[in-house]
């Protein structure tokens, strides 16, 4: 469901692309069409609601053939459109680059949290400024976790401030005595049985090499029940070998940053 935030957002992008006019468009006698947007390759499809918004905004009728979430096939078609030229003209490349970019996070995901399996699989704040709200919706529709929606969600402290605040035994005492369940990022075995030892709820091992990061599993594991998240480096070529280690969930920042888009056309009928 698209929220007034995500709606104003979407307006937005079109705004950006047509607010001084569509001087080619303008060109063309007005008349009423009807297009369909098919894919050109197979992935797991996510965008399909924001696209729907856009088009229904500017006058256009929708009929939804597939569903965000759902594996589409090379060919399939998406959704059928009709209304006047222009508008369609106005906002179809908007609608296919939002519907390429969250598809392609979407199908990444999907990617990712099969390989994870049983191991869940997260992305992390690695998104595209004005954006994420998207991009986090995509990767949860790909079966993956959004993480941290911004930085008012959860505290989750990385090294620098770790250091500000005198090291993981005293910061997490500060921490727990005011907010309860935290996040602590470690890099060293060291760190992760100091982290484990303070009670630290959920310890992130970042940038650890494979072996390192099982020492750091099996350690915190016989320290007690804190939630263990490994980041830092992880691809789809490794992703298999640290989901074996048995941490509670994996981030990936790749999931976002690398993303190829999905290639989607838009066909006039």
């Amino acid at each position: 469901m698209l929220t007034d935030d995500m709606k104003r957002r979407l307006e937005s992008f079109v705004a950006d692309d047509v607010e001084k006019g569509d001087v080619t468009g303008a060109l063309v006698p007005l008349r009423e069409i009807k297009a369909k947007i098919v894919t050109r390759e197979k992935c797991t499809l996510a965008g399909i609601e924001e696209v729907a918004f856009i088009f229904e905004k500017h006058g256009l009728t929708v009929k939804t053939l597939k569903r965000d979430g759902e594996k589409a096939r090379k060919s399939d078609a998406i959704m059928r459109i009709s209304g006047l030229n222009r508008s369609l003209y106005e906002t179809e490349r908007v609608a296919l680059n939002i519907m390429s970019r969250m598809s392609g996070i979407a199908t990444a995901c999907a990617e990712a949290a099969r390989l994870a399996a049983p191991v869940k699989v997260a992305v992390t704040r690695k998104t595209t400024p004005g954006f994420s709200v998207f991009e986090k919706k995509a990767a949860v529709l790909g079966e993956a976790l959004p993480h941290r929606a911004d930085l008012s969600e959860m505290i989750l402290l990385k090294r620098q401030h770790l250091r500000e605040m005198g090291g993981i035994r005293k910061a997490a005492v500060a921490v727990r005595e005011k907010h309860g369940v935290f996040e602590a990022e470690v890099s060293s075995v060291a760190e992760a049985v100091a982290a484990a030892e303070a009670g630290v709820p959920i310890i992130m091992l970042d940038n650890m090499p494979i072996k390192e990061a099982k020492r750091a599993v099996a350690e915190i594991r016989k320290k007690g029940n804190a939630a263990i998240e490994i980041s830092g480096g992880i691809t789809p070529a490794n992703l298999k070998k640290y989901a074996a280690l048995k941490p509670d969930f994996v981030s990936m920042g790749s999931l976002t940053r690398d993303a190829r888009g999905v290639d989607f056309s838009m066909v006039t009928e």
